[in-house]
């Protein structure tokens, strides 16, 4: 089947031979792509279908060349105008591409190294301050009250979260491997959490349940987006998930 695959391969890799698309096509079938996971290959996928798009055409010689670092740039400006954040992550991606034929020879230079971000977070509006913790206690249902003190304990990850298993937890630590990092977390969890997680029913493999059931992710990002809005804040889940690890690093920052 290698073969056939091969056979049905040569038509592509002659016309991209010698292009920026046969190092875009290379570095797809490399474990550095493979083996993200796979929220970020579909994340890396999109922007490598821009890249395509844009520059896919391009002879390895002009990607060579100093001065495309200029058209880099310049597309990365044009594209931050709707969205600078994901301008800055296209451009990132491209970085890494070359990045990854320089590494395997089959470029000597990375011209998309190093460029200043046009975005800039301002995280102020997503901290979680005492206040604003207490607003979302006093409406959240029990299923997301158990998801908000659990983000607010571990300071980890919405989709790490609501794949946490019952078998992670040992009545006084909480073991986990992150998804998109890929490091191995052992923490003790407070006497606060502890009492939670110890009074809840165990009706699935996961912790985080809606119904009894494991949650499904979109269907929480709007359960939980409708209670962040009732206690009066804004934004979404992602952007509020990160703000509590914000305030998990503060809190252990003072607290420990």
């Amino acid at each position: 089947s290698d073969v056939c695959s091969s056979d049905l391969d040569a038509p592509r890799r002659a016309r991209t031979a010698g292009t920026l698309q046969s190092v875009i096509d290379a570095y797809e079938k490399s474990p550095q792509f493979t083996k993200l996971a796979p929220r970020t290959q579909r994340d890396y996928g999109t922007a490598l279908l821009k890249i395509s798009d844009k520059f896919g055409t391009h002879p390895l010689a002009v990607v060579e060349d100093p001065k495309i670092r200029i058209r880099f740039l310049e597309w990365r400006d044009e594209m931050a105008k709707s969205s600078p954040r994901q301008a800055d992550a296209v451009l990132g991606v491209l970085r890494i591409v070359l990045e990854w034929g320089r590494d395997r020879g089959h470029l000597i230079h990375n011209h998309a190294t190093r460029p200043k971000k046009v975005y800039r977070a301002d995280r102020a509006d997503k901290l979680w301050l005492p206040a604003d913790i207490e607003a979302l206690r006093a409406v959240a249902s029990p299923e997301i009250r158990l998801a908000f003190e659990l983000a607010l304990g571990t300071g980890q990850r919405k989709g790490d979260l609501l794949a946490l298993t019952w078998s992670s937890y040992d009545g006084q630590r909480i073991q986990l491997r992150q998804a998109k990092r890929k490091r191995f977390v052992d923490m003790p969890v407070t006497r606060s959490l502890k009492a939670l997680l110890d009074a809840q029913p165990r009706t699935a493999a996961t912790i985080l349940t809606r119904n009894g059931k494991p949650w499904g992710s979109v269907n929480f990002d709007h359960r939980w987006r409708e209670t962040v809005l009732q206690a009066g804040r804004n934004g979404r889940s992602e952007e509020h998930t990160s703000g509590l690890q914000s305030h998990v690093r503060i809190s252990y920052a003072v607290f420990c």
